[in-house]
C-alpha cells in the first residue's frame, strides 16, 4: 500500500465515523464539548487573536474515538517507541473549515483543552499534538495545568488534535522542536522581509547555541524576544493570515507556535 493510498483510506475511515460537534461562539472565541461513546469527554476553547467570519457553521468540527494501535495513526507520531495514545482518551478532533465559509484569522489561535478522563500529575508526559489532516503530528503544548488535565497549545492553521503520551527524552524533544523551527524559518525565507528574517534567524541561532551548552535561561530569553518580534511585525513584513480555501501560509502564526512550544519544553 502506498503512502498516498494509506492516507486516503484513513480520511475515508475518519469521515465515516466522525461525529459533528457544534460550537458556541462568543466574540473571538469558540467553545465546544466533545462527548463520545465510552464516556470520553473533552472541553475545547479556541481563542482567535483576530478573526473574521467566525460562526457556528464556519469551523466544521468533528470528533472520533480512534484505535490507539491503528498504524495509520500511530505512524504519524514522532516516535513509535516513545509516543502512545492514552487509552483513557482515544479521541481525535478535526477542525476543517469549508472553503466557502468565509473564515479567516490573523496571527494565532490559542487551543485550550480540559478533560476529566485523564489525571494531572506534576510531571505528566501528556501533551497536546496537532497535525494537518493525514499529516504528521507535532507537539504544540505551551501550558499544562491541574484541574483534572488541562493543556494549551498555539496554532497558525487548522488541523487535527489529540492528546499523546510523549515519553521521548527531553533532549530529544528539544532537538526536534528546534530543528523544526529552523527548517520552517529557512523554508519561508523568501516570504519574510529581509531585515526581519535576519533578526529572527539571529534569535533562533542564539537559542540553539545556548541549548547546545545547556544554558536554557539564555535560550528562553532569545525565544521570548523572537516571539515579541513576530508578534510586533506587520503584514508587509511577514504573512500572518490564514483563510479557508485559500493557499496561504500563515508564516507568523506557525513560527510563533513552534517557538512557544519549544520554550515550554525548555522551562520544564
Amino acid at each position: 500500500m502506498t503512502k498516498i493510498t494509506a492516507i486516503a483510506l484513513l480520511c475515508i475511515s475518519l469521515a465515516a465515523h466522525a461525529i459533528p460537534v457544534t460550537p458556541v461562539i462568543t466574540g473571538n472565541q469558540a467553545n465546544f464539548t466533545v462527548s463520545l461513546p465510552g464516556g470520553y469527554e473533552v472541553d475545547y476553547e479556541l481563542t482567535f487573536q483576530s478573526v473574521i467570519g467566525l460562526s457556528v457553521g464556519s469551523l466544521n468540527i468533528t470528533a472520533e474515538v480512534i484505535n490507539v494501535n491503528d498504524p495509520l495513526i500511530t505512524n504519524r507520531l514522532p516516535s513509535a517507541l516513545y509516543n502512545t495514545i492514552p487509552g483513557d482518551l482515544p479521541v481525535m478532533v478535526t477542525i476543517e473549515p469549508p472553503a466557502l465559509s468565509g473564515l479567516s484569522f490573523v496571527g494565532t489561535v490559542q487551543v485550550d483543552i480540559h478533560t476529566h478522563n485523564l489525571p494531572y500529575t506534576r510531571r505528566t508526559p501528556l501533551r497536546l499534538f496537532k497535525a494537518q489532516v493525514g499529516g504528521l503530528f507535532h507537539d504544540i503544548t505551551d501550558t499544562v495545568s491541574p484541574g483534572s488535565y488541562r493543556a494549551r497549545g498555539t496554532t497558525g492553521r487548522f488541523s487535527q488534535f489529540m492528546v499523546v503520551r510523549d515519553m521521548r527524552p527531553k533532549a530529544s524533544i528539544i532537538t526536534s522542536k528546534m530543528n523544526r523551527l529552523k527548517t520552517s524559518l529557512l523554508a519561508w525565507e523568501n516570504s519574510i522581509d529581509v531585515t526581519l528574517y535576519g533578526e529572527l534567524t539571529n534569535k533562533v541561532n542564539q537559542a540553539e547555541a545556548a541549548i547546545l551548552v545547556s544554558d536554557y535561561a539564555t535560550a528562553d530569553t532569545a525565544l521570548t524576544q523572537l516571539l515579541a518580534e513576530i508578534d510586533a511585525a506587520n503584514l508587509a513584513d511577514i504573512p500572518k493570515v490564514w483563510a479557508a480555501g485559500v493557499l496561504l501560509d500563515n508564516v507568523a502564526g506557525e513560527l510563533y507556535a513552534m517557538a512557544k512550544t519549544l520554550r515550554f519544553t525548555l522551562r520544564l
